[in-house]
């Protein structure tokens, strides 16, 4: 447990949760509220879809956060590197699959813009 904790990745995706949560958090205790009216909470909505919105385009300063976490905690701000799978290819197959072979890209891909356009996506709804 402490290995996957001591991981830059996992840090990574503390600070993009902690980022996504914050956002949704006013919006949640208006609409627990007894008394919630409707303008006030659309407005809410409004605002923390701005600001996942603005989350999205902001990966520099996600990272700048998680390595300064990382430097407090003593872990290598590295990303970990994974082993791509080969895939078969057919003979008249004329390009290759593109991959992100950098682990930081693939990471901002796979994880980073997944996670905040799921949040986007589901507030929308």
């Amino acid at each position: 447990l402490r290995k996957n904790i001591e991981n830059f990745n996992f840090i990574v995706t503390i600070i993009i949760w902690e980022r996504i949560l914050t956002a949704l958090h006013r919006v949640s205790l208006k609409l627990q509220a007894t008394n919630t009216e409707l303008s006030p909470s659309v407005r809410l909505l409004s605002a923390a879809h701005g600001e996942l919105q603005h989350l999205r385009n902001s990966w520099d300063r996600v990272l700048l956060s998680a390595n300064a976490t990382s430097a407090t905690w003593g872990v290598e701000p590295t990303f970990t590197e994974k082993r791509l799978r080969s895939n078969k290819k057919s003979h008249d197959e004329l390009s290759s699959d593109c991959r992100l072979t950098d682990p930081m890209q693939a990471f901002k891909v796979n994880v980073f813009y997944k996670l905040v356009d799921v949040a986007i996506n589901q507030l929308a709804l």
